[in-house]
């Protein structure tokens, strides 16, 4: 009985620590998950930016805009292609684009764009990457305008956006965020 009866205070006691800790660690232990998956971001995408370097630097040209991110894992300019962890939340995989009309092939690319979805968690990833840049926390959202072409949003070397009302067919849902990072 007395066994039943110290359980039972335990697991009391056991709930009464996690909600008061849950209370104590509040929104700086939420940010640092933020931050810790915005510069995991940036070092998949910091790792891409290299082979490309790597890739222009022993073949003489840039990659070719729209080219497979795959194609610098079979020339051995990766070890393994890096996978966006939002890609199971509506996200798309590492593309490497021309930022001046993202559904061509004619010309090299020169930024790498990652759909990382809509939800909570990627926006707040996203503020997380544009603070990591040196920005503000504020995501700026592309005009509509702008159709396919993401210059205007990808002038500094790296950061975060979020995709107008219509998306970008096959590479950025609607009101996605984006990461990005300059070649």
């Amino acid at each position: 009985m007395s066994s039943v009866l110290v359980g039972i205070i335990a697991v009391i006691l056991f709930i009464g620590l996690a909600i008061v800790s849950s209370l104590y660690l509040g929104g700086q232990f939420n940010t640092a998950s933020a931050k810790s998956q915005a510069l995991e971001m940036t070092n998949k995408a910091s790792q891409l930016n290299q082979a490309t370097a790597l890739y222009w630097t022993e073949q003489g040209r840039p990659v070719v805009a729209r080219s497979s991110v795959r194609s610098l894992l079979e020339k051995g300019y990766l070890k393994k292609v890096p996978v966006n962890p939002y890609i199971d939340r509506g996200g798309a995989p590492f593309r490497m684009l021309f930022s001046g009309d993202v559904y061509s092939a004619n010309y090299y690319a020169d930024v790498i764009i990652v759909d990382m979805g809509q939800d909570e968690d990627a926006k707040e990833v996203c503020s997380a990457i544009n603070r990591q840049a040196s920005h503000s926390g504020t995501i700026p959202e592309i005009d509509v305008s702008e159709g396919a072409r993401v210059s205007a949003m990808t002038e500094a070397p790296t950061g975060c956006f979020q995709m107008h009302d219509v998306g970008i067919y096959g590479e950025a849902g609607p009101h996605s965020y984006i990461m990005y990072s300059r070649l």
